[in-house]
């Protein structure tokens, strides 16, 4: 079941577009009728504790979005190397691929105009590999744009790939 939430008019800054993933999801888990808990800044920038039929169960968003603050990049973590986000790209592999089972980080290209495809949903692992010369602490690491440019996605299917993540 897709669930119609409309799309943002501005994704930038990045606290717009987080917000409207938070919105995003609260609509989505009370269409499906799940109790939830919402933290944010819990770690990553969203935190979702939600009944499951199996038992409770945790989900975690880090929404990014290109706003050409930096040429080509998307900034991760903080400007001195460090902070969760990293803390996290830096797992080694087999412990990062862990965390693609309850993290997903959404990208919003707000150079491009809402109704067009410009987000992307991906997992930290995929987030890695993504990363300017490769994740590492003491440098600004930044996303590079152009490793998802052939996956951008509008915001419907954006919302359908939430509503997936959360509820299956």
């Amino acid at each position: 079941m897709l669930v119609m939430i409309s799309e943002p008019e501005t994704v930038a800054p990045e606290s717009e577009f987080e917000a409207a993933v938070a919105d995003a999801c609260k609509g989505i888990l009370a269409s499906a009728g799940l109790r939830y808990g919402l933290l944010p800044r819990f770690g990553l920038d969203i935190a979702l504790l939600i009944e499951h039929p199996s038992g409770a169960r945790w989900r975690f968003l880090e929404a990014k979005a290109f706003f050409g603050q930096r040429m080509g990049g998307v900034p991760v973590g903080n400007d001195k190397g460090g902070g969760r986000q990293l803390d996290m790209l830096l797992l080694p592999d087999s412990e990062l691929t862990l965390a693609d089972g309850s993290v997903r980080w959404v990208l919003a290209d707000a150079l491009r105009a809402p109704g067009e495809p410009r987000y992307a949903m991906f997992s930290s692992t995929r987030a890695k590999a993504a990363i300017m010369a490769g994740a590492r602490r003491n440098k600004n690491n930044n996303l590079r744009i152009s490793a998802f440019a052939g996956e951008f996605i509008t915001w419907r299917c954006l919302i359908g790939e939430i509503e997936k993540f959360l509820t299956l």
